[in-house]
């Protein structure tokens, strides 16, 4: 079966009238009228001709006349089941967003226009979002106009298997931005190279870690799209491969600082370094932070320094793994240095890119090693500090509310409530972080802090997750809920303190029997025993 798609003319008549939403700068065109013309192609010179009004169909119309629309092309099944795809993966966990509910409005027509540009060559990205991330540190992010997302889509799905099979042909040492892979699995891999590399007979064994200077804000594009068009046109098979290299070079070239629109606080534009910012790096430098295509694109981007790595760890009895433009290396100290040096060199003569001078980690490997949001030692895995930072401030801000609520001072509206809802979901996604460290102490020692949370919220036996629970003997009153904690606290430092004089008089009795074996210390004894001067 064979679908036609239209494009609406300019010059042509005012049979249909179109209503348009905007939002985000985004627009959707909403068909009103009933005699809208639907058209397919009869040959290269007419088409035919319905009309939703009467049902009358002809095949006298030819494309140069001024109709509202004209056929263009037709399309197959495959062409519209992979639109249909990268549409439905772009959805994915987006459904509440207001760009992708307003294209949800009239997907089947926007699809079908979307792809026409596609495929004549038409399209080109629109307004973008950008803002300003404050942790871990400032960056700029842009965030692509929803149908540009659903290009993007459609351009991973089809050279992500190919990228992926880069990857393992070159020694699959990247662990971002793909299936199966992630900060976690990274992480775990690098302590098992620091276990296996401590067994093995190495002199001066250390770790190191470097980093790449404003790596997004420093890839040339212009290599990076001949090395994508060598990829594709090498091992893509599929019948759209031209409409794929044309999108390539059309993604990688676009620059949204031109056409984009500036949300969040102005203050923050004064506070960003030059260099992180894409207005002021010049043309044919620096792909967009926020984009699927830039992930995908610049972890490819790496593989010939992986391969590189790789090489020279055989050479030299060395294990290398790389997250986006953070690489850790275990072998011999000298080893180490002397590759910091030849990644110096081929990453400014081959890839155009600088090593960060001041982000350089080189110690034993006792001491461990900072990857990747991770202490990584042999023995164990911690968080970082700004991290358990975050967690304490989110589970102090969570609990000030459960406070709030026992002394009614609470103002349940909505933007609180949203507020609210907010925290849990930064508190739960930290704790998906603390599930795969050995830092239950450090989390178990925040949550023993919030006293007033557990009046609203019931944490999971391991402390991996926090819900809304029911009320758990909510105190009439904020004094009533005072005095319990009082009496809490009270009875709690009595029951250490007991226990405590117990371990104290335990302790002493052992080291009497010790100093004089054979007979019983007056100490010890009741005071009854200790005049008489007899055993009881």
């Amino acid at each position: 079966m064979r679908y036609g798609y239209s494009l609406s003319s300019k010059n042509g008549r005012a049979a249909a009238c179109h209503g348009r939403l905007v939002a985000n700068k985004y627009s959707v065109r909403v068909t009103t009228a009933s005699n809208y013309w639907a058209v397919t192609e009869n040959n290269s010179n007419n088409a035919w001709n319905l009309n939703f009004s009467n049902g009358n169909f002809n095949n006298n119309n030819n494309k140069n006349n001024s109709f509202i629309v004209r056929a263009v092309a037709a399309l197959t099944d495959d062409e519209i089941l992979s639109i249909v795809e990268a549409y439905d993966d772009c959805c994915r966990h987006k459904k509440t967003a207001m760009q992708c509910t307003l294209f949800r409005l009239v997907y089947e027509y926007e699809l079908l226009i979307l792809y026409a540009e596609m495929k004549t060559g038409e399209y080109h990205p629109t307004t973008s979002i950008v803002f300003i991330v404050t942790r871990p540190r400032l960056r700029e992010v842009y965030a692509a106009n929803f149908r540009d997302r659903i290009v993007q889509h459609w351009i991973v799905i089809r050279i992500n298997p190919i990228i992926e099979q880069r990857f393992l042909d070159t020694g699959d040492a990247s662990y971002n931005c793909r299936k199966g892979y992630g900060m976690h699995r990274a992480v775990k891999r690098l302590q098992a190279y620091m276990i296996e590399m401590e067994h093995l007979p190495v002199d001066d064994l250390c770790v190191m870690k470097l980093d790449i200077r404003s790596f997004f804000m420093s890839i040339d594009t212009c290599l990076l799209e001949t090395m994508l068009i060598d990829l594709i046109e090498g091992c893509y098979q599929g019948e759209d491969k031209a409409m794929l290299l044309r999108l390539c070079r059309v993604v990688v070239s676009h620059r949204p600082d031109t056409d984009c629109i500036y949300k969040g606080d102005p203050a923050l534009r004064v506070l960003m370094p030059s260099h992180k910012m894409m207005a002021n790096i010049p043309k044919g430098r620096s792909m967009p932070i926020g984009n699927i295509t830039s992930q995908e694109f610049a972890n490819f981007y790496m593989t010939p320094f992986d391969l590189l790595a790789l090489l020279y760890c055989r050479m030299f009895c060395c294990r290398y793994i790389r997250f986006v433009d953070d690489f850790a290396m275990v072998g011999s100290r000298r080893a180490l240095l002397a590759f910091r040096q030849l990644a110096q060199r081929f990453l400014s003569d081959e890839l155009h890119l600088t090593l960060h001078p001041d982000k350089m980690y080189l110690q034993p490997i006792s001491h461990g090693v900072t990857f990747v949001g991770s202490i990584v030692n042999t023995h164990r895995i911690r968080l970082i500090r700004r991290t358990i930072g975050t967690l304490h401030d989110s589970v102090a801000s969570l609990d000030g509310i459960c406070l709030m609520r026992h002394a009614q001072k609470w103002n349940d509206t909505a933007e609180h409530r949203a507020w609210e809802e907010h925290l849990v979901c930064s508190v739960n996604s930290l704790l998906g972080f603390t599930r795969h460290t050995d830092d239950f102490r450090s989390v178990a020692r925040i949550f023993s802090s919030a006293r007033h949370l557990v009046y609203y919220y019931s944490l999971s036996p391991n402390i991996t997750k926090i819900k809304r629970s029911k009320i758990w003997k909510q105190p009439t009153s904020c004094r009533a809920y005072t005095a319990k904690a009082q009496t809490t606290s009270i009875s709690s430092t009595s029951a250490r303190r007991r226990a405590r004089g117990r371990k104290a008089t335990s302790s002493a009795r052992k080291s009497a029997c010790q100093s004089s074996p054979g007979t019983t210390p007056t100490s010890s004894l009741p005071s009854s025993a200790a005049a008489t001067g007899r055993t009881p």
